[in-house]
């Protein structure tokens, strides 16, 4: 009798703390005493009632949080469930407790589930913890809904327990396309400008090369109607020039086939720099010159090669002319002028060493310049200082999406009524700065 009153308290002590460990926090010691034992019950309640509070809180908070929140054990069976996921998934919380978490999840991804599971605990971690992934969920009426997934992975003692938040992104999802859409459209007008703004250009630099070639033939034409004698070798010299005029048509021709063109599946090759200058100024370069602008162009000798598109870095230095030649334009028409002040634009392309080492192009124009507030917007989509109807406001854009993918910088610097001037870095093929471009990136 005396063992079973001394044993009883330490009796209930254990059994309480049974039922606690059993998750029932409803449960209390009997304090009967307020000697030893009578304090260790005391202090025991209290600690359940701290526990009971704190798991109150827990569930109240994930309870009405909107995501879904779901915990499963080590054997991947759900042990909690919250309302935002019902709502979610439709599934009740009586029909998902103590069942697989893969229900949730669409067959295709569920044995590569296991697999990830099984490693997390045998090695205690996953590699997609911290790092939110987008995945697809399985509703309760068979329907999949895109989702990102915030995976958390913790031990107790020898057991491993999994948790995620979900979120449901398919308006984001729905937002990202129509987004991409408009996108793509946006940069086929863009294109479709850009070679409109092109053809009168390229309607004078084939206009030159055509007419040369009709007064050389008209010219042995006419000898040849009036009886003149024409030798071998003149018609040798003459098939020549015409057949090298031909090629330069040829050339611009192909250069307008190429531009609109989606080549970002294609691999990215070796070109030299100055090939593609000299090549956007074929395009461009009558154009200049109709303008009244005095080009300067300053390409230093043996400049290394660099990896990339040669047709995209075109668009990009076509564009950079283009606004020069307007910003030019524009100080010409709209404000008084010094007799002694003309249009410049000077091109220059070097290799530089220092810093961000790569060849550096640096398009630079004395025109209207840029208020310093807009400098820093100059690459925003749709973002244009131009009047309305003149500038789409993508050519800088897309311009930066280029020369981001080609692993490179552009940057610009101006001050408003003196001019502006873009600097393009480009990484040397084979240097370290190099690796950032992938070939087959597509801008964005």
């Amino acid at each position: 009798l005396l063992g079973m009153v001394l044993t009883r308290p330490v009796v209930e002590l254990t059994e309480v703390a049974k039922a606690v460990s059993g998750g029932d926090l409803e449960r209390k010691v009997r304090v009967r005493t307020q000697d030893e034992i009578g304090q260790l019950g005391i202090t025991f309640n209290r600690m359940i009632e701290d526990l009971h509070k704190t798991a109150l809180s827990f569930r109240s908070v994930v309870q009405s949080a909107k995501d879904a929140i779901i915990l499963a054990d080590s054997s991947g069976r759900i042990i909690l469930w919250n309302r935002g996921a019902q709502t979610l998934f439709g599934y009740t919380e009586a029909e998902v407790l103590g069942k697989p978490v893969t229900v949730l999840m669409p067959e295709r991804y569920r044995d590569a589930h296991r697999k990830a599971m099984a490693r997390a605990t045998l090695v205690g971690a996953h590699r997609d913890v911290g790092n939110p992934v987008e995945l697809y969920g399985l509703r309760k009426d068979g329907r999949e809904t895109p989702l990102e997934l915030s995976l958390a992975i913790w031990k107790i003692g020898e057991e491993t327990f999994h948790g995620g938040i979900l979120r449901d992104i398919q308006e984001r999802k729905q937002m990202e396309h129509q987004l991409e859409e408009q996108r793509l459209k946006a940069m086929q007008a863009y294109r479709l400008h850009a070679l409109g703004e092109m053809a009168a250009g390229v309607a004078h630099e084939l206009s030159q090369p055509l007419g040369a070639a009709s007064v050389i033939i008209e010219d042995h034409y006419l000898r040849l109607r009036d009886g003149m004698a024409v030798s071998e070798q003149q018609w040798q010299d003459v098939t020549r020039e015409v057949m090298g005029l031909l090629d330069r048509m040829r050339d611009i021709v192909d250069h307008l086939r190429i531009l609109p063109r989606d080549m970002s599946e294609e691999p990215g090759i070796r070109l030299s720099i100055d090939e593609v200058i000299h090549t956007s100024l074929s395009l461009i370069g009558t154009q200049l010159e109709n303008h009244g602008i005095d080009l300067d162009l300053d390409l230093a000798d043996d400049l290394p090669q660099v990896l990339g598109y040669p047709s995209r870095l075109e668009q990009v230095f076509i564009n950079l002319l283009s606004n020069a030649r307007d910003a030019l334009d524009e100080k010409g028409n709209g404000h008084p002028l010094d007799e002694m002040w003309v249009k410049r634009l000077s091109i220059r392309a070097r290799y530089e060493g220092d810093g961000q080492p790569g060849v550096v192009v640096e398009v630079a124009d004395n025109g209207i310049g840029i208020e310093k507030a807009n400098t820093e917007r100059v690459f925003d989509p749709f973002f244009t200082t131009k009047e309305a109807g003149k500038g789409t406001g993508l050519g800088l854009s897309i311009s930066y999406a280029i020369v981001k993918n080609h692993g490179g910088q552009i940057t610009c610097q101006s001050r408003c009524g003196e001019g502006t001037t873009f600097r393009v870095v480009l990484p040397a093929a084979g240097e370290s700065g190099s690796a950032d471009f992938m070939p087959g990136a597509q801008e964005s």
